[in-house]
């Protein structure tokens, strides 16, 4: 039997809010979906960034833009595994020291501790920092931002409190000279010279015969002194300052 044109308009509109109904099913399924199985996890590694809707697993099914990827995110954000779900994590926006912990050790852990301390100019979150060249770049940092030399000292990585230091030191007279560690062998060393050998690992070349040593200490950097029958030489650790103080 043929139908008449209304007959048909009906059919049509049937089709079409049954097409509707069907899509409409699809996305609400797929969206419980997401929200279960395509946010469940045990470990970081198990879930990833999506921007800007948050972070998923590899079962996650990206009905809006394709291949699933990240994209649009800020610096700083990952995705962790909290409470067995996917979450997106922002290290440069964590309010307290609980919230950095939250990325479960590793490097957004330890650029959520920098950007605190940075902010909040306080030198005791770089202590909350697990490895020591992590912790000692959080104090050489912070130093650097503030113009603080004594916080050089909580920099425990030698090489970085040695820059530290020498960014931000001003010899404590003027008759300090910047002079390059010796680097020649000190067992083959010129006659009657001696290699004085410091705290730090510098070391200088000198001509005499050594009494004693010292340290003179203060607020920002130490000085350590060979005293010898014809001179004192001072240098202060982790520069390459040196001054030589005759009889």
């Amino acid at each position: 039997m043929e139908l008449d044109k209304k007959d048909r308009q009906r059919l049509r509109a049937f089709e079409i809010g049954l097409v509707i109904i069907i899509l409409s099913g699809m996305a609400t399924a797929i969206h419980i979906y997401n929200k279960t199985a395509g946010t469940m996890c045990e470990k970081n590694f198990e879930c990833k960034l999506h921007c800007p809707k948050g972070a998923y697993n590899d079962n996650f099914i990206d009905i809006y833009r394709g291949p699933f990827g990240a994209s649009d995110c800020s610096a700083g954000m990952t995705a962790i595994c909290e409470n067995a779900k996917c979450k997106a994590y922002d290290a440069y926006n964590a309010s307290s020291v609980e919230d950095c912990k939250r990325a479960g050790g590793g490097f957004y852990e330890f650029l959520c501790f920098l950007a605190m301390a940075e902010k909040q100019d306080n030198a005791s979150i770089c202590d909350e920092i697990q490895l020591d060249f992590d912790k000692s770049y959080c104090y050489f940092e912070l130093a650097r931002k503030t113009g603080n030399l004594s916080l050089c000292a909580g920099a425990t990585d030698p090489e970085l409190r040695r820059t530290c230091i020498t960014e931000l030191f001003t010899p404590p007279e003027d008759k300090y000279n910047e002079q390059a560690s010796y680097d020649g062998d000190c067992e083959k060393r010129p006659l009657y010279s001696v290699c004085l050998s410091f705290g730090d690992g510098y070391t200088w070349l000198v001509f005499d015969a050594i009494v004693s040593t010292e340290m003179q200490e203060s607020a920002d950097y130490t000085i350590e002194i060979y005293r010898g029958e014809q001179a004192d030489y001072y240098h202060v650790l982790y520069t390459d300052f040196v001054r030589e103080v005759g009889d």
